[in-house]
């Protein structure tokens, strides 16, 4: 049982990236600790998401039945998984904060109109 728990906390996500930004005026550190979306483990099904206004996407893709198109509680958004860095919306900040969230600041997916996120859904 020993082992299982720590193969378990060995495979749990980790901080992978960390970035410290002086401030300049005050001379402040503002430190901001960046980790990924997804873990290695999931990268050939999901490197990063966004989401998008659900009534947007339906209005942009015409698919399902009428009451697919029709908004209840809880369900004004979509998500969309990125399968590969090629599939990313162009803009790089926008692309990176598909895939990196961060512990200090909003943390939330990017949300963007649904041409804007699924612009290079072909790649």
């Amino acid at each position: 049982m020993k082992k299982e728990i720590e193969k378990a906390k060995e495979d749990m996500p980790r901080f992978d990236s960390s970035t410290i930004k002086l401030n300049k005026e005050s001379g402040a550190q503002n430190t901001k600790t960046e980790y990924q979306r997804f873990d290695k483990l999931m990268d050939k099904f999901a490197i990063g998401a966004a989401r998008a206004k659900r009534a947007d996407f339906v209005e942009t893709f015409d698919y399902g039945t009428p009451d697919v198109h029709t908004e209840q509680n809880g369900q004004s958004e979509i998500m969309i998984l990125y399968s590969s860095k090629d599939s990313l919306p162009t803009d790089q900040k926008i692309a990176h904060n598909a895939q990196y969230g961060s512990t200090n600041s909003d943390d939330s997916l990017p949300l963007l109109s649904a041409s804007e996120a699924t612009e290079n859904c072909d790649a």
